[in-house]
């Protein structure tokens, strides 16, 4: 369950609101399209040195992929929750206690 409300909560805020607001006050730059909501993705996921990390650089892949799709296919949103939902699975999997994560 957590797995799914998260990636469309995250994606909510993290792709598709932090990437339309940056783009509404000029920020078009696709780097800083991608690094801002990453760094801020990974920051927010501070349980621990190492998470901040590996959401960082799961942050750079899910808003890059976000906005290949939103310029190139239809159902951006979609596909990057989809997306997101794959990488929280492998997290999960990788837990030491892969059921009380699924199901936290």
């Amino acid at each position: 369950m957590i797995i799914v409300v998260s990636a469309i909560a995250e994606t909510v805020i993290y792709q598709n609101a932090i990437i339309t607001c940056l783009k509404r006050i000029g920020i078009n730059n696709h780097y800083a399209l991608i690094l801002i909501p990453s760094l801020l993705f990974g920051i927010s996921h501070s349980y621990h040195y190492l998470y901040i990390i590996f959401a960082f650089f799961g942050g750079l892949l899910l808003t890059w992929f976000y906005l290949f799709v939103l310029n190139n296919f239809k159902y951006a949103f979609w596909l990057t929750v989809l997306l997101h939902c794959v990488y929280n699975l492998i997290a999960a999997l990788l837990n030491p206690n892969p059921i009380q994560y699924l199901f936290s």
